[in-house]
């Protein structure tokens, strides 16, 4: 017991009841009530024990009891359904119609490990799973076991259950579904693996070849014995059932045995598989004659093994000695099998051996023998180094996981080829190791979470930063491996797990706390277990875990304020080796996830905001935003105080950036928001005007433009009270664009070139996560595309050689992009569609590279004009597609309507879809109208009256309304734009015609 640590595990929780067990008793003495229910509680404790369960508890009238611990088993939930079944069965078989029971069975997370009571030590258990079996139990029918949805999902497959029910359960306020156990279902675990489904037959092309070689060498003779050993998980039935299948189609017959821990211990179940297996295949009369040419005690033999005669009936049998009786069954199945081989290549496969049982070992000494002389291939599969005494091959192939490339095309098979899945699957790979069922298990994981949509071989991510985690079925697997190791070399894979997937010795040592010798030892076994891996290109004394989920599940194993102790630990280690180091920065990221698990929570959030500033600047988009959300959480977890409050709304504004640009305006938004509540609720009037200018300028993208510009005005009307420059220039840069999405673009022009001198001639910095080179420069772009739209080339021309001036001197991705945009808009201006699409394509191509997502919308949709002026409508096409998509991503309204354009533009070119192009330029002209976007819905009537004229429809009303409204906004350029682009696109199409 006392090696027993206390720690998390996954098991199955039973719990028996007898229905009524108060009538049972009434009127007797204390003697007599024990001994009325000595014998149902005898038989639910033998079914439990039969099963590899342990008795929990009793309590005079039922159990508790758990199964997979205290070493885990990774069919524990399989395991608990079957006693349940046997248990049930035994107390019908006591034909005591009074004792009825009832069994509820639950899978799930427990603390498990010794305890003391007053005077006695025991392994006990704790936590929900126990009050869950409970109340299942407490629900179910007499003589009925009912599982939990957790059981079912585990068992299904082995376990038959009937129809599911929903039972409101005492203190659940909604109804959960339950599982009537049914029966025994598939004892196959290759059966039950392909009734789920699995991948087609991928890699391992080389084993293969190998297991077929000597397939060839077995059939000219004398026979072979293989075997294929490796880690649970690695794919090996995978790889001999596709020798299985190569050689059924050359003509081979086949004996296919498994091994099941289901009725592992059962004496000769392995032998009677085999012989029935063997038997089933032969001719009726071959089998009619076995009682004839068989000897006598032979054919008793057979008959005891498969007929289930008793022994003691059978007078020939009961003459032999021991010694005798084992001769017989050994020279039985021998000669079964010679038969069923005859003079044919026969294979005959057996599964799973470290379950076979020992009672079948001498006969299959012998048969393995028989390869010696028939034309016999023994094919045998086993976990890691545990093999069976009879086991002896004459070739051993030991499976590694999938090379990466063949781990790829197992993922391209689940998950089909779409391109946006390539990152999730490198994640795949490296979190399972590119074990075959780990694999296999983590895609079936994602998909019934919801996590990726569409079907097998065609599926799409449907949310993003998806946690892969460790199903339960392969958790299981993993945490049996682990169980088996000592309890020191347990404990330090605990702490290694705790360190994370780059595990130092030195650190490791450390925080063990373990000599240098004990620890040496303790190393090596955990390498040898394959539990750990030295990583030498990593430098001296570097490990890490061969993939993350055996990392993962033994993280899970321990208990959260020994994890908390560890996390304090492992972050003042790595702190004073930070202090000490050249390289401090690389160490923050791990110095940040330890203060998270620590929960310190000042530390976390001061590390974290450092690591997203320098994201930030490096325009690693994504990671500063994880980490600004990192530092966000770690800041509202400190109590509360004024400091926590102006802490918490400048990283909310800080962060706007990294959201902006990887065009995340929905959480933007509500950043802005609840900085804006948090500063009101604090009285902080200095923090509550930038974080209004940033609500204001996130509804560029996420509203209306009449909504965007009365925040706007509102930032700015309270930014130039406060007499800060920097907000005041931030919050008219919001304005001029808002400004400039209405159309409004002479005021636009006046607020942008306000907003530009602040920023580049009176030193105003914008407010936290921005720099005043690149607001002027944003500045720029803008006053650029307006004067564009109000068709005044020269001032155009001199606002981007304002911005070409900053982006020269402010090296950087950011700037290129948006001095790109702007150029291409004015060399499309000027009528130099090939200059201009260059530059667009360029600055399209740095924006997908570094995740400048805000950009790209409107970048496509300036790219597709120019492809369009070029006559590159296919090109342009998947352009517009491209913006429309990432718009309606993003939910940036005016450039998906933009995108609708140029699509209608796209059909247009084509005569036949001349009414599709009008239908699609009518729903944009409303909604353009409705929303408020008067440029959008210029151009829609402009490209609909043009669209329309060919075919006589009167379309005066459109021209007058789009006079009036190039009018009202002066939008002279963007008249001679569309105008041009329209007689490029009809000309076109007229010529084609």
């Amino acid at each position: 017991m006392q090696n027993l640590a206390t720690e998390r595990k996954y098991v199955s929780i039973l719990r028996a009841d007898l229905h009524r067990s108060s009538d049972l008793v009434t009127g007797l003495d204390l003697e007599d009530s024990i001994a009325r229910l000595a014998p149902a509680m005898e038989q639910m404790r033998s079914a439990v024990h039969q099963y590899g369960g342990i008795i929990h508890r009793e309590m005079g009238d039922g159990i508790f009891a758990v199964f997979g611990a205290p070493i885990a088993n990774d069919m524990h939930a399989v395991m608990a359904c079957l006693a349940a079944l046997d248990l049930l069965r035994r107390i019908e078989a006591l034909a005591d119609g009074s004792i009825r029971v009832r069994v509820g069975v639950h899978s799930g997370l427990v603390v498990a490990g010794p305890r003391k009571l007053d005077y006695n030590q025991m392994y006990d258990f704790d936590g929900p799973p126990l009050i869950m079996a409970e109340r299942l139990q407490a629900v179910a029918e007499p003589g009925q076991a009912l599982a939990s949805e957790a059981c079912w999902m585990l068992a299904r497959g082995y376990i038959h259950f009937k129809a599911p029910e929903r039972h409101l359960l005492k203190g659940f306020a909604q109804p959960v579904m339950v599982h009537p156990i049914k029966g025994v279902g598939e004892l196959s675990k290759w059966q039950v693996t392909l009734g789920r489904g699995t991948a087609a037959f991928v890699g391992r092309e080389a084993e293969l070849s190998n297991l077929l070689a000597l397939g060839v060498a077995a059939a000219n003779g004398p026979g072979r014995v293989a075997l294929v050993s490796g880690e649970p998980g690695v794919g090996k039935s995978r790889l001999v059932r596709e020798a299985v299948h190569v050689l059924h189609q050359r003509g081979w017959h086949s004996v296919e045995a498994e091994c099941s821990p289901i009725i592992g211990d059962s004496p000769f179940s392995l032998l009677k598989d085999i012989l029935v297996k063997s038997i089933s295949e032969l001719s009726e009369a071959v089998r009619a004659g076995f009682d004839t040419d068989l000897p006598d005690v032979q054919s008793a033999a057979l008959r005891i093994l498969l007929d289930g005669v008793v022994a003691e009936s059978l007078p020939v049998w009961t003459k032999l000695a021991s010694r005798a009786r084992t001769r017989a069954i050994i020279d039985m199945a021998c000669s079964v099998v010679a038969r069923r081989v005859g003079g044919q290549p026969t294979l005959l496969l057996i599964e799973d051996v470290q379950w076979a049982d020992e009672a079948s070992a001498p006969a299959l000494d012998a048969i393995v023998a028989l390869a010696k002389r028939l034309p016999l291939f023994v094919l045998i599969t086993a976990r890691t180094d545990e093999l069976p005494s009879w086991c002896e091959p004459d070739a051993r192939l030991v499976l590694a996981p999938l090379a990466p490339d063949e781990g790829l095309a197992m993922l391209n098979q689940l998950l089909g080829p779409s391109p946006r899945l390539q990152l999730l699957k490198e994640r795949i790979l490296e979190h399972t190791g590119a074990m075959p069922l780990f694999v296999e298990e983590v895609c079936r994981g994602l998909i019934e979470a919801g996590r990726i949509r569409g079907a097998w071989g065609e599926f799409e991510p449907a949310l993003e930063g998806t946690e892969l985690g460790v199903p339960l079925t392969v958790q299981g697997v993993i945490a049996s491996r682990i169980d088996r190791l000592a309890p020191r070399e347990k404990r330090v894979l605990q702490v290694a797990a705790s360190i994370g997937p780059q595990v130092p010795s030195r650190l490791l040592r450390v925080i063990a706390g373990l000599e240098e010798a004990v620890f040496r030892q303790i190393h090596t076994a955990l390498l040898a277990a394959g539990m750990l891996v030295c990583v030498p290109q990593a430098g001296e004394g570097q490990n890490t875990f061969p993939h993350e989920c055996v990392r993962q599940v033994a993280y899970d194993a321990t208990l959260e304020s020994d994890r908390v102790k560890l996390h304090k630990r492992v972050l003042t280690e790595v702190e004073a080796e930070a202090a000490a180091a050249q390289n401090a920065h690389e160490l923050a990221a791990i110095m940040v996830h330890h203060a998270v698990q620590a929960r310190e929570w000042a530390r976390a959030a001061d590390l974290a905001a450092t690591i997203a500033r320098r994201c930030f600047g490096q325009s690693a988009f994504s990671d500063a935003m994880k980490h600004f959300e990192l530092a966000i959480a770690s800041v509202d977890k400190l109590p509360p105080s004024p400091q926590r409050e102006a802490t918490a709304i400048d990283l909310r504004i800080e962060a706007r950036m990294a959201y902006g640009n990887l065009g995340k305006v929905s959480r933007w938004l509500d950043l802005a928001r609840e900085a804006e509540a948090r500063a009101l609720a604090s009285g902080d009037n200095r923090r509550r005007i930038p974080a209004l200018a940033m609500r204001a300028a996130a509804l560029n993208f996420y509203g209306a433009p009449a909504e965007a510009i009365d925040a706007g005005e509102a930032a700015v009307r309270e930014a130039g009270q406060s007499g800060e420059p920097g907000w005041l220039a931030y919050a008219e840069y919001g304005l001029g664009q808002a400004r400039f999405i209405a159309g409004h673009f002479v005021e636009a022009v006046e607020i942008l070139e306000r907003a530009y001198k602040r920023f580049y001639f009176e030193g105003a910095s914008p407010p936290p996560g921005g720099g005043a080179a690149q607001a002027a420069l944003l500045s720029c772009m803008m006053i650029c595309v307006s004067k564009v739209a109000l068709g005044d080339e020269e001032g155009a021309v001199a606002a981007q050689a304002r911005a070409d001036a900053i982006a020269a001197q402010n090296e950087g991705p950011a700037a290129a992009i948006a001095g790109g945009f702007s150029r291409g808009v004015l060399l499309l201006s000027r009528d130099e569609p090939q200059a201009a699409e260059t530059a667009l394509a360029h600055s399209l191509k740095l924006a997908h590279q570094h995740e400048v997502h805000l950009f790209i919308p409107v970048l496509a949709n300036q790219h597709g004009l120019a492809l369009l002026r070029l006559g590159r409508v296919t090109e342009a096409r998947t352009a517009f597609e491209m913006a429309r998509g990432e718009a309606e991503l993003l939910g940036h309204r005016s450039a998906a309507l933009r995108a609708e354009l140029g699509l209608a533009l796209c059909e247009a070119a084509s005569t036949t879809q001349r009414n599709v192009a009008i239908e699609m330029v009518c729903r944009c002209e409303q909604s353009a109208q409705q929303s408020g976007y008067q440029p959008l819905e210029l151009e829609a009537l402009l490209i609909k009256s043009a669209l329309n004229s060919p075919s006589g429809v009167e379309s005066s009303a459109d021209r007058n309304r789009a006079e009036q409204i190039a009018k009202q906004i002066g939008a002279l350029g963007t008249q001679r734009e569309v105008h041009r682009t329209l007689s490029r696109v009809l000309d076109r199409s007229q010529m084609a015609s």
